[in-house]
């Protein structure tokens, strides 16, 4: 499978560059888009295998023409180039990436096979194939939001927390677990690579930002809507196709990372989790294999729509404490301590 790289470091001109590869890229109907910060910010745009190498040429050779147009001034990017190996630390450790040092140059365009693989052929192809259908929503996203000036902290907890509504048991909300583990996790590790980012600091930030939030799924409601109802369509394909797809190695790579939860570490989220998944089978349960890729496909999503490592824990932070409100309830006592 080809990808297209597409290295632009002047971000005012993001929105025309996505616009110009939607047009471009019109006459396909399978692809998808992403982003990476890995030898500088760039687009990904990942093509179909069937996608004919002459068109993918051609496009490339429309990309490089069109580049040229985006001005950048060379102390700018000189400057860029710097805060990103600066950071290249960093950032590997927040998204768990090898650090790349070597830059490409503004406007650069190559053509380099798809480094992607999840697991087993099937799932990765699985992936794939959601990826390509969910991108027309992605896209609708991000110029819904630029359009009606919505700031991205008032819009994601919502949305973040519609994609964990797929996941529930008993009618309650099960799926905003995932996003509890993540971020406590973040915290634990945070805090031993000294780095500045705690709960006290994010459940401010929620404060901050919970009237936004409210505003933004009252007055969006329609939006949030369509994109609740196209989650809850991606939960169903998973779940008709997850027993064909999932192997003993993948129950046996799942079972050894939830054993390894007590070891690996050490805060309240973890720790009392544990025996709260071992009673429930989470390893084995058959709907929560199907949210654990659905909320893979939403992690995979997000650089596209420019939420950083960083924003990524902010955002599920604030999604699990608005389902915490929402259902007047605490995950303390959802796994059943209330001590």
């Amino acid at each position: 499978m080809e990808i297209l790289l597409i290295f632009n470091y002047n971000t005012q001109y993001d929105s025309d560059l996505i616009k110009f590869l939607k047009k471009e890229l019109q006459s396909l109907t399978r692809y998808y888009l992403t982003r990476s910060w890995e030898g500088g910010p760039h687009i990904k745009v990942v093509l179909d295998n069937e996608t004919d190498i002459y068109q993918i040429e051609k496009i490339s050779k429309s990309l490089q023409i069109w580049m040229t147009n985006i001005p950048i001034n060379p102390m700018a990017e000189e400057e860029i180039i710097t805060k990103y190996k600066k950071h290249a630390s960093v950032l590997s450790k927040l998204e768990d990436k090898e650090e790349v040092s070597t830059m490409e140059k503004h406007g650069t365009v190559r053509v380099v096979d798809d480094p992607f693989f999840y697991h087993n052929r099937e799932i990765t192809h699985l992936f794939h194939e959601i990826r390509f259908d969910l991108q027309d929503l992605l896209s609708e996203l991000y110029f819904y939001l630029i359009d009606n000036k919505i700031p991205i902290q008032a819009a994601y907890p919502i949305l973040f927390h519609y994609v964990s509504e797929t996941y529930k048991v008993d009618g309650m909300n099960k799926g905003y677990f995932s996003f509890i583990s993540h971020v406590h996790g973040f915290f634990e590790l945070a805090e031993k690579q000294q780095l500045s980012y705690n709960e006290e600091s994010f459940e401010q930030y929620y404060q901050n930002n919970k009237t936004y939030i409210d505003t933004f799924a009252k007055e969006h409601a329609a939006f949030v809507h369509k994109w609740s109802e196209k989650w809850k369509d991606i939960f169903q394909v998973i779940q008709v196709k997850v027993d064909d797809v999932t192997d003993q190695s993948y129950i046996e790579r799942i079972r050894r990372e939830f054993t390894s939860i007590q070891s690996n570490f050490n805060n309240d989220f973890h720790h009392r989790f544990t025996k709260y998944a071992d009673d429930e089978r989470f390893v084995y349960d058959q709907s929560a294999t199907v949210y654990r890729f659905l909320i893979n496909l939403l992690y995979m999503s997000l650089p596209f729509l420019r939420i950083s490592a960083l924003k990524k824990q902010q955002f599920i932070y604030m999604a699990y404490r608005y389902t915490e409100e929402t259902y007047q309830i605490n995950w303390r006592e959802q796994i059943g301590i209330t001590d």
